[in-house]
């Protein structure tokens, strides 16, 4: 009996060991996701600063923006409370071999029209593909110019399909098309600043999902300041 215990122990811990190890090596030999660094050289961030990032979900992309902003403070925003959990956080952390701290990570329940932040709170705020996701577009962009303070800056990643009313699996609703996203913008105050593509770094990406297919999806991202 002891001797059949020790097997099970030694086998159940150099299983471990292995797991480590593979894990170590993908992590030594992936390459940089150049999707997700050209988006943290764009927000300028630095140790100490704070991001608000709206419709947050389950931490899949701000995760691995954070690897290349060490000391960042992030306000995570969600109206599903069940995504917003720190180990959520922590497993997307060692699924993506970034190098985060997790306490790093605030996390804020809001609504369907408002994401329950004092006014004028935020100096940067960040979107990442969830503006076509809002039930209320205008009242949610509207908020978010509520909480921007004046001088602030809105991110905001967003993808397009070239084909109406196509939805990406596991979407609720559709895709917006570039003209109906750039009108919200306008209908709700905001004025471009800047956009850089990114449908060649989605190619690249590490997410299988999101690669460019058929010629039909394509993303960019956007500054954008308030209106004056």
């Amino acid at each position: 009996m002891k001797k059949k215990l020790f097997f099970l122990l030694s086998t159940n811990f150099l299983v471990i060991i292995l797991l480590a190890q593979t894990q170590k090596t993908f992590c030594n030999q992936s390459p940089k996701d150049t999707f997700y660094v050209k988006i943290a050289s764009q927000l300028h961030l630095h140790s100490g600063d704070t991001l608000a990032d709206i419709g947050a979900g389950m931490g899949y992309t701000i995760v691995r923006i954070a690897h290349y902003m060490p000391g960042v403070i992030f306000y995570e925003e969600d109206i599903k409370k069940g995504v917003l959990k720190k180990f959520i956080y922590e497993y997307e952390n060692k699924k993506s071999c970034a190098n985060v701290d997790v306490n790093n990570f605030r996390f804020f329940v809001g609504d369907k029209q408002s994401t329950k932040f004092p006014d004028h709170f935020f100096k940067k705020i960040f979107i990442a593909i969830s503006v076509h996701e809002f039930e209320f577009r205008e009242a949610m962009m509207n908020d978010v110019k509520r909480i921007m303070q004046n001088d602030g800056k809105l991110f905001i990643v967003e993808t397009f399909y070239k084909t109406p009313a196509a939805k990406q699996r596991h979407c609720d609703r559709a895709f917006m098309l570039k003209p109906e996203f750039f009108k919200l913008m306008d209908d709700t105050g905001f004025e471009l600043v800047n956009e850089i593509p990114l449908s060649d770094d989605i190619n690249n990406s590490e997410n299988g999902e999101d690669k460019i297919k058929y010629n039909n999806i394509f993303a960019s991202f956007f500054e954008f300041k308030i209106k004056p």
